[in-house]
């Protein structure tokens, strides 16, 4: 299960959350009341192979759709 981090980088077993206020602008982001997505770091690599495996599909890369297949295959 994904934690999360809070505006000074503290990990939380909370869930992610995004917080706005209502002020003379609009609807702005309320980083104070917000907290940012966090994986475990030994998810890293893993993430960073799915990316790789969506940017190639989605840019019709054959060199990083390769690399991606070719990792996600070593696992």
């Amino acid at each position: 299960r994904p934690g999360s981090i809070d505006i000074n980088g503290d990990a939380t077993n909370l869930l992610p959350t995004y917080a706005s206020v209502i002020g003379a602008l609009g609807e702005q982001f309320n980083p104070n009341s917000s907290l940012d997505f966090m994986l475990p770091p030994h998810y890293t690599t893993e993430l960073v192979m799915e990316m790789a495996k969506l940017i190639g599909v989605r840019l019709r890369d054959p060199n990083l759709a390769g690399f991606a297949a070719q990792e996600e295959a070593s696992e």
